[in-house]
């Protein structure tokens, strides 16, 4: 009988802090779940220290090569069988009862897709920094709902989720033309096909933030690039033909992406100091932008046609700064 759910650890060196990753999982207080560790051709110990755990419900996988970020989750996906499945970071940490809660709420509502958490943010020695709890209290909303506040922003923490697997059957595989974006893009997808979205305001998982987390760094170092990432995976989802549409006369994905990008370049040019010519520049003809569109200066399909240039440009300068990051 196949257990209820499957933890998959996509690993690519992680030889620090994988045997902490693993053992949480072991103590859960819900003991009704197999582990995948699955490993991207690491060239440190990790897969020596997966192998030392004498459990039967660990299966570690080998790939024959390198499948980068998205093609490793993915891997990871296609190979469970359970009915609901968590992607957790080998960097990462879960709290006794993580699977215990997330379960018996996506387990009690069928229409539930995904279930995420509050987390804890710790350092490289597991003390704890700061709490990201982007509500107060728990609850369950419709895809609806969660789609109209998840458009400004990814506040998921991407380990703390519990996703029913059939959302992956139905929806597709992670984009892997994604980096920074890659999570966001599944959950607004998620949202999209009418799936609702549970949350748990007590912290469940610990994520490991201070040392070299490929994604963090990604987007520090290329401000420019998460922004058009994120304009890109918004483009693709409300245009994909296997989710439905939250439907909307006045044309909601004009409005949607508007709304997006506005918001999140603000963001940017509020909290990110070191921006180099041309990307501030760019960054504030945005913003400007939507403020004539939101005066009626401008319409939407001429906001769509200037940020379509300029996301253009900050494209290339992503691609420049991206060949320097190490995935």
């Amino acid at each position: 009988m196949k257990p209820e759910v499957s933890v998959c650890i996509p690993v690519y060196n992680h030889e620090m802090y994988l045997a902490k990753c693993i053992q949480s999982v072991l103590e859960q207080s819900f003991q009704d779940f197999e582990v995948f560790v699955v490993d991207d051709c690491s060239i440190d110990r990790s897969v020596e220290i997966a192998k030392s755990f004498d459990d039967p419900r660990i299966h570690l996988m080998r790939n024959t090569r390198n499948l980068g970020l998205a093609g490793n989750w993915n891997k990871c996906v296609s190979i469970t069988k359970s009915k609901f499945v968590q992607i957790l970071h080998a960097d990462d940490f879960l709290l006794r009862d993580h699977l215990k809660l997330e379960y018996k709420m996506i387990s009690n509502d069928e229409r539930i897709g995904y279930v995420h958490s509050a987390c804890w943010i710790v350092d490289d020695r597991d003390q704890a920094k700061a709490v990201h709890k982007p509500f107060p209290s728990d609850f369950v909303v419709t895809g609806s709902e969660a789609f109209k506040e998840h458009i400004f922003g990814n506040y998921v923490a991407c380990p703390t989720v519990l996703v029913r697997r059939e959302c992956y059957t139905k929806l597709g595989a992670f984009d892997p033309k994604l980096f920074f974006a890659l999570d966001w893009d599944m959950w607004l997808r998620i949202e999209l096909a009418g799936y609702r979205v549970g949350y748990l305001a007590r912290p469940q998982l610990c994520y490991r933030f201070g040392h070299k987390k490929a994604a963090t760094t990604f987007a520090l170092k290329s401000p420019a690039w998460l922004v058009f990432e994120e304009y890109k995976a918004l483009r693709k989802t409300l245009s994909d033909s296997r989710v439905g549409r939250i439907a909307d006369p006045n044309n909601l994905s004009t409005e949607v992406i508007l709304r997006h990008v506005s918001s999140r370049v603000y963001y940017l040019l509020r909290q990110l100091r070191e921006f180099h010519d041309p990307i501030r520049p760019l960054l504030q003809l945005m913003y400007w932008v939507a403020i004539a569109k939101k005066m009626h200066l401008l319409s939407k399909s001429t906001c769509m046609i200037v940020y379509s240039l300029i996301l253009a440009l900050l494209h290339g300068i992503g691609d420049e700064n991206a060949a320097h990051v190490a995935v």
